[in-house]
């Protein structure tokens, strides 16, 4: 039977940021916040970023710009009102929530995030890391195909770009 390496997380310099172990290329990153160092509280507390839970929106946006700070991102991310479906987004960069349930981008410097509780982030990119997805992949997206959509958008000539 042949050894199966399964990626290890690591802690960043930076406490409540994980950084995936994997073979990403050049220009690309992932991170995985956890419930560390941000400004909600009670059930929310403390670097919650979901919006859409009963938190506090104030806290909830000093969390958004804590991420970009920490991060250095170069702009906003392509957050997603996700809603267990197949939809793929292509992320825009204007800080505007779309709905879907996954976002990729070819365009260096657009930011692709999800969020997840009891769903799998999935982090696409292809080898070149020349175009990037992120996928969040609940029980009801991955049936109705999330995956293969947000693959299908990945892979799409430009022209096709939806």
């Amino acid at each position: 039977m042949s050894e199966v390496r399964i990626p290890a997380t690591r802690k960043s310099a930076v406490p409540g940021i994980l950084v995936p172990d994997w073979p990403a290329p050049p220009g690309v990153r992932s991170v995985v916040t956890t419930r560390i160092g941000g400004a909600s509280h009670g059930p929310w507390a403390t670097f919650n970023l979901g919006e859409r839970v009963g938190d506090d929106p104030a806290a909830v946006l000093a969390n958004h710009q804590r991420l970009a700070e920490l991060l250095a991102l170069p702009g906003p991310p392509q957050w997603l009102l996700q809603v267990h479906g197949a939809a793929a987004v292509a992320a825009a960069g204007d800080g505007l929530v779309r709905t879907g349930d996954s976002t990729w981008t070819r365009d260096a410097g657009l930011v692709c995030a999800v969020q997840s509780a009891d769903c799998l982030p999935v982090l696409l990119c292809d080898r070149a890391g020349s175009v990037v997805a992120a996928v969040h992949g609940g029980w009801r997206g991955l049936a109705a195909g999330v995956m293969a959509q947000a693959v299908a958008a990945m892979a799409a000539p430009r022209s096709e770009e939806h």
